[in-house]
């Protein structure tokens, strides 16, 4: 297995790992700083370590989904006939949510204001030490195992402490500021107070996007391998998908045919592996500094102050706290059961179906 790591000066490692039933061991690391990533010098790397392991003893190479490796794929398989290439799982469903964010509007807009609140707090030291006060020392950040499920994790705190946020843009120590009469304070004080807009629109991304973080949890696990039950997990999140946007094909029919769309490609670029490998081993640095830098560099060009970001944890627990926090809090929501929610008629307050607590 392969996992490549960057940094913010596009300095790169590239990690190369063995597993087996017995576990996962470290093999060893190159500098690939100065290795350009055609696939012709990717091919050769790769195809080095094979030899020195003993091409009988290799079934099978994991690797992300870029381009340049899956043209290395093929070029394995094609020399090693007995060797099988697969793409990384967790990475496939991060490019599931990267689509949603690209290709729908709705959740660009949302994921665009949310970056808008956390970089304008977060680059302000006066308004971290006010955020921190109301919020009981709780950040904004929520770093995930992957560059998009942190953007929707981050979404999910702002949820959380949705009613902080309120409190703070409304209190005298907000108004006392100057941040309160500058334009780009008083567009982040009137997304934080858009009862009506921000906020569904963060509920209806997180009723797409948790399904999916469910699953990057399971397969990102190091409890189990994931190759012999990732199938159903998936099948699973699409039916809860629809579930939660209560059978309405308007809103669940773009994000299945996202997910469709993206596992058809991969599939036709992996071939069925043993049951014992792990699909999704890589756990890429750079994704996770990227979303720092989406979701604190400033956006107006002041000067950064880097904050402590919230950390994985049990994401579906939080996710489904935050939604059922917010969805009690807007006023409309009654609690049909221990995890279903509804808010009525409107198509954008369709119920939402808690994960289960397993």
């Amino acid at each position: 297995m392969s996992d490549r790591w960057s940094d913010r000066k596009n300095r790169s490692i590239c990690n190369f790992l063995v597993s087996s039933p017995r576990g996962t061991i470290f093999l060893a690391s190159i500098d690939t700083s100065n290795i350009i990533k055609t696939k012709e010098k990717v091919f050769a790397m790769l195809d080095d370590f094979v030899e020195k392991i003993g091409e009988e003893n290799v079934v099978q190479f994991v690797t992300d989904n870029a381009a340049n490796y899956k043209a290395v794929g093929e070029m394995l398989m094609k020399k090693r006939k007995k060797l099988f290439w697969t793409p990384c799982a967790a990475h496939c469903i991060d490019l599931m949510l990267e689509d949603f964010e690209k290709k729908i509007e709705e959740h660009k807009e949302t994921i665009t204001k949310g970056r808008k609140i956390t970089s304008f707090i977060y680059n302000r030291s006066r308004l971290i030490s006010v955020l921190k006060e109301f919020t009981k020392g709780k950040e904004l950040l929520r770093l995930g195992a992957t560059r998009f499920a942190t953007s929707y994790l981050t979404l999910g705190r702002l949820v959380e402490l949705k009613g902080a946020l309120i409190l703070m843009f409304a209190s005298e120590k907000w108004l006392s500021t100057n941040y309160a009469r500058i334009d780009f304070g008083k567009n982040v004080e009137f997304i934080i107070m858009d009862h009506l807009g921000f906020w569904p629109s963060v509920v209806m991304c997180l009723k797409a996007a948790s399904p999916l973080m469910k699953v990057i949890r399971l397969v990102d696990s190091d409890s189990k391998p994931a190759m012999g039950f990732i199938y159903q997990p998936m099948v699973n999140a699409k039916n809860e998908i629809k579930s939660n946007f209560k059978s309405v094909k308007t809103r669940y029919e773009p994000i299945h045919e996202i997910i469709t769309n993206v596992g058809t490609v991969q599939e036709k670029e992996s071939t069925t592996s043993t049951q014992h490998e792990r699909p999704c081993i890589i756990e890429e640095e750079s994704s996770n500094q990227y979303a720092d830098e989406e979701w604190i560099n400033p956006l107006d060009g002041s000067s950064s102050s880097r904050p402590q970001a919230s950390n994985g944890g049990k994401d579906d627990e939080f996710l489904k706290r935050a939604i059922r926090d917010e969805l009690r809090g807007a006023g409309g929501g009654r609690e049909l059961g221990a995890y279903v929610l509804d808010l009525g008629d409107k198509d954008i307050d369709a119920p939402f179906v808690m994960l289960d607590k397993n």
